[in-house]
């Protein structure tokens, strides 16, 4: 039987496989199966593990040449912040990131960095109530996203353009414009439907499911966040099984509900802690 690539785990649908068992993945070579290797780990909680990939890639890729991967690996480093809420540490290196992809050859590659590390900004800046300066990078970020030809690899050209939907989609949560963030969210469902990424498809269907409780239409939150939930513990997605079971609390009809997602949500958080995750527990 074939090795799994270790781009199958990172962005396509083996999104479970075990990277450390080398009769089942191919084994990391390069900064590059490192950097892929890292979005897997992480993908799968294990921050540290990913946290320690990523700074052999920013040790290594240092040439002109390592550019994007540097920017890529510091785009990641910001990401495993932003997700326990670190926002105001991954301003650091997402604003790293788009110096290296400012300083990179001209390229889909260059371009597919600057939108992922504008977008991370515009994400952190979210974070932090900065919504004015939100919405200036995400505008950047998806200007150079329309101008992204359509046929270069998903990965340089409509992942970034998906992401760009989902912080926009976020954007107007936090405006409080739930009918407008819904809308964003069914157009990134839409881009994502056919994406070879599993775990892309999971996080933009979790996002479908907030925007959809912020519109008003919790029934329909609740059913879409519970499969995102069964989907991502099956899938051992377990950052978005966290997130899922965490909207799930709000959205329970009854006590029992709410205290069941309640200590799945503090179960997974306890995990992802113990992983250098740093997540927050469900009390707080």
């Amino acid at each position: 039987m074939a090795l799994v690539s270790l781009h199958e785990i990172a962005f396509g649908e083996l999104v479970n496989a075990h990277v450390d068992d080398p009769t089942e993945v191919v084994t990391a070579q390069d900064p590059d199966d490192l950097l892929l290797r890292a979005i897997a780990l992480a993908a799968q909680g294990r921050y540290a593990r990913a946290a320690a990939d990523l700074q052999r890639v920013l040790r290594d890729a240092r040439s002109t040449d390592g550019l994007l991967l540097r920017s890529a690996a510091r785009c990641a480093v910001a990401s495993h912040r932003r997700q326990a809420g670190g926002h105001r540490r991954a301003l650091v290196d997402d604003g790293a990131a788009v110096a290296s992809a400012v300083a990179a050859p001209d390229g889909a590659g260059r371009r597919a960095a600057l939108v992922d590390a504008l977008t991370g900004l515009a994400a952190d800046r979210l974070g932090v109530g900065d919504l004015a300066g939100s919405d200036r990078l995400l505008g950047r970020a998806e200007a150079i996203a329309d101008d992204m030809r359509p046929d270069v690899d998903w990965v340089r050209g409509g992942r970034p353009v998906l992401r760009t939907a989902w912080v926009r989609a976020e954007w107007h949560l936090y405006s409080g414009r739930g009918t407008e963030a819904y809308r964003v969210a069914v157009f990134a469902a839409d881009l994502a439907a056919d994406c070879p990424s599993a775990r892309h498809r999971l996080k933009t269907d979790l996002l479908l499911a907030a925007c959809s409780a912020a519109s008003g239409d919790i029934d329909r939150a609740r059913d879409d966040a519970t499969d995102v939930a069964s989907r991502a513990d099956a899938l051992d997605q377990r950052p978005l099984a966290w997130a899922a079971w965490g909207l799930l609390i709000d959205l329970a009809p009854d006590p029992d509900e709410r205290a069941a997602a309640g200590s799945r949500h503090e179960d997974l958080g306890r995990w992802l802690r113990r992983q250098g995750g740093g997540f927050a527990s469900s009390a707080t």
